[in-house]
């Protein structure tokens, strides 16, 4: 998602490679960088034509509850959000720039809570 505010803030109609090579992306510590891709990884892998990706990464396939869903995309977002160094006032601040339907209340509270938990 602090990614997709970046993008939000410079790119009107269309991105192309230019643009997207001008964007800036964080330096995560070894085990930030684990963590979300682990997590990019699972959510990624959700039915058996995933196997092998799955093997590969070292996740297991298969279905998602909701909730674990929510949870995996959270704990990504904020660890990202870190990485970048920003305050809660950052994030929240970055949260205004999405609809509700884009962002629920319930996802902008949850990333809130793990950005928080990570501190």
């Amino acid at each position: 998602m602090p990614f997709d505010w970046q993008v939000r803030r410079l790119v009107e109609a269309n991105i192309n490679h230019f643009l997207l090579e001008a964007l800036t992306v964080p330096n995560l510590d070894e085990e930030n960088y684990i963590q979300v891709a682990q997590g990019a990884a699972r959510l990624s892998a959700v039915d058996d034509s995933f196997n092998e990706f799955a093997i590969s990464t070292g996740v297991t396939c298969g279905q998602l509850t909701r909730n674990k869903q929510l949870q995996l995309k959270v704990d990504i977002d904020a660890r990202i959000a870190r990485a970048w160094q920003l305050t809660v006032a950052d994030l929240e601040t970055m949260l205004e720039d999405f609809t509700n339907d884009a962002v629920p209340p319930a996802y902008r509270e949850a990333l809130i809570r793990r950005f928080l938990e990570l501190s």
